[in-house]
């Protein structure tokens, strides 16, 4: 009982380095980028100051400073992880499985994370939920669009498989069965991006228990970062297809059961490739 305490108390601990420094950096940098806005502002032209003016330049500035914390937070992680795996002299890279992946496992996986997205559009469009809504404004806007891809539809997915299914997935694993580890690292995961729209919660679950299984599956930390790259990314698809392709019910409940199907049947070829090992 100590041991399993234990472990989801580091656990718990592994996710607070990113957030206590994120909130180190948005406290450093905060003032600086207000400094520097204000200072940009001033050189405008008199005719375009304005108050309202001001508060959409500062918004604007404040927006795209928030793609730059969170990726240097993530960088700045991932050496204080590196140090307390050497302090208690583990490979790091070693013991979260980040080593060489089965290209069978690579493929599957590939088409998993895709597929999913797939199934998310047809599922909320046949239900009528906005959900991609913010991904469509933000691929929208030119001046954040390079941003947004490469920090949270890379970056970030590729931080989070080493955070929760590498770092928290093994340390859990030392003191749980295999189920629990991955049912308690999914609910630390939700928890990290906690949000109240339930069908963000309902996703970050169910990419969770997906991405562990992947992972656990294929013996290798580069199956899962796949996975929820692609997930991330086929976003890009996603949105062409809403803004350039006039669909209706009838297509999106085709698309949803087409990429149902393909994720299971996949989820079932991983299991005899993991059987067959």
């Amino acid at each position: 009982m100590k041991s399993k305490l234990k472990d989801t108390g580091i656990s718990f601990l592994y996710i607070l380095i990113p957030i206590g420094v994120l909130c180190l950096l948005a406290i450093i940098l905060t003032p600086i980028i207000g400094f520097l806005t204000i200072s940009n502002y001033i050189s405008l032209p008199y005719d375009e100051i304005s108050f309202k003016s001001l508060i959409e330049y500062i918004g604007y500035y404040f927006s795209q400073s928030v793609y730059w914390i969170l990726a240097i937070s993530f960088i700045i992680s991932l050496p204080i992880y590196l140090l307390i795996f050497k302090k208690n002299e583990k490979n790091f890279f070693k013991t979260i499985k980040l080593n060489k992946a089965n290209i069978k496992f690579i493929i599957v996986s590939s088409i998993i994370g895709i597929s999913l997205n797939f199934a998310l559009l047809g599922i909320t469009n046949i239900l009528n939920i906005d959900y991609y809504n913010t991904v469509v404004n933000i691929l929208s806007n030119a001046d954040s669009r390079i941003l947004y891809i490469v920090v949270l539809l890379i970056i970030e997915p590729f931080f989070s498989e080493i955070l929760f299914r590498g770092v928290i997935l093994r340390q859990l694993t030392n003191s749980y069965s295999l189920i629990m580890s991955i049912i308690i690292q999914n609910l630390l995961f939700v928890l990290y991006y906690s949000s109240t729209d339930f069908l963000k919660i309902t996703v970050a679950f169910i990419v969770g228990i997906i991405s562990a299984t992947i992972c656990l599956y294929g013996d290798s930390l580069w199956n899962s970062i796949l996975f929820h790259i692609l997930f991330k990314l086929s976003s890009l698809v996603i949105y062409i297809v809403i803004i350039y392709m006039n669909l209706n019910i009838t297509h999106y409940l085709i698309i949803s059961i087409i990429a149902s199907l393909i994720i299971i049947l996949s989820l079932i070829h991983l299991k005899k490739i993991h059987n067959c090992q």
